[in-house]
């Protein structure tokens, strides 16, 4: 995580989450998430993203989340390398 060290980073379990953010509909504004749970799904109509950073027998896992109520315009500004359902 000291490459990573401009983020602020909270212990989840036994991985740690970095930029928890949640939409509360597709129309609101993206606001951080003080109340992001590992393993739980995200309210209806909402959508949330963040940054898990884990370590396993294999090595660091980085991961990128963006879950639940997420539509293409959504998906467009957070992940622009993504076209509607496949990679560029």
């Amino acid at each position: 995580m000291s490459t990573l060290n401009h983020l602020t980073w909270n212990k989840a379990g036994d991985d740690y989450v970095s930029q928890m953010m949640i939409k509360l509909n597709s129309s609101s504004a993206w606001e951080k998430n003080e109340q992001s749970v590992s393993g739980i799904a995200p309210a209806k109509g909402s959508a949330e993203k963040l940054l898990m950073l884990s370590k396993g027998e294999d090595g660091t896992l980085l991961l990128c989340s963006v879950q639940g109520n997420v539509t293409p315009a959504m998906l467009a500004i957070s992940r622009p390398d993504l076209t509607v359902g496949e990679a560029k």
